[in-house]
């Protein structure tokens, strides 16, 4: 078993061999959702590429009772994810990718914050003209590798959709910070067969293009980088400054009043 606690936050471990996490004294059991080998295939670079039949493992709502409580004016849900470590066909495991809409009245939209709890993951980002496009009118403009470890902050820009991959030899454990006013879109993503972008397994993994997309400009490398005024800080566990100070994560809900600050999470090569 692999404890998670100090990592967390939270009294929880994970099975190395199951992949299944166990729940420690006063954090209520989730039961989580699955995602399938076969629900993945729509936007995977291989057509029906061979992988282990779940994927990854998606724990929604992870909290203890007082804090979810103490939180919920703040409109914030804490999320756990564990990914196998494997491939689908000649890609790494990955998840399905999706975007997030329009904060309403603003024309930007909900960020999301993720931290690496175990393992290592490569994150895709992707900004295109229009989520809703038809795919011949799908522009992509912007695309993002951001490299992050064990007990880093991964931050999701407004107006970026995300891939998540997992880029080590052993289970992925993610956790993240979302705004619970609203749900995920994936229809441009199952229309391209993912992003403009496959990261391909091999040493070192390499990116191969999406030839669904016409173009597409070359990948920005980025990695993470410390913002405490958004309780960003190495070795403190996000869960854990979240409930200490939700103020610090109004960003999660609010992007438009904390651009500045969401942007200087990504320290860009040069």
């Amino acid at each position: 078993m692999i404890n998670l606690e100090d990592k967390l936050g939270l009294p929880l471990s994970l099975d190395e061999e199951t992949y299944q996490v166990s729940f420690g004294e006063g954090v209520p059991v989730v039961e989580p959702g699955v995602r399938t080998l076969k629900a993945i295939y729509p936007v995977t670079r291989d057509e029906e590429p061979d992988g282990p039949p779940i994927l990854y493992w998606m724990y929604r709502d992870v909290c203890r009772p007082e804090d979810r409580e103490k939180l919920r004016p703040d409109r914030l849900r804490f999320d756990l994810s564990v990914f196998v470590p494997a491939k689908l066909g000649s890609e790494l495991l990955k998840s399905s990718g999706h975007f997030h809409p329009l904060v309403p009245g603003f024309p930007i939209s909900y960020p999301e914050l993720y931290e690496v709890v175990h393992g290592q993951a490569t994150f895709i980002l992707q900004k295109v003209n229009n989520i809703c496009a038809r795919p011949q009118d799908l522009v992509v403009e912007d695309v993002i590798v951001l490299e992050v470890q064990a007990g880093q902050k991964a931050m999701m820009p407004p107006d970026y959709g995300h891939v998540t991959v997992n880029t080590g030899a052993e289970p992925l454990v993610t956790v993240n910070w979302v705004c619970t006013d609203f749900t995920s879109h994936y229809y441009s993503v199952e229309q391209m067969r993912g992003f403009a972008y496959y990261l391909l397994a091999g040493e070192p993994p390499a990116l191969e293009r999406n030839p669904m997309y016409r173009e597409a400009p070359p990948a920005r490398y980025a990695v993470p980088a410390d913002v405490p005024e958004l309780g960003l800080i190495s070795g403190r566990p996000v869960y854990t400054e979240c409930v200490r100070s939700p103020n610090k994560f109004a960003f999660v809900r609010e992007p438009q009043k904390y651009m500045e600050e969401m942007w200087a999470a990504l320290a860009f090569e040069v």
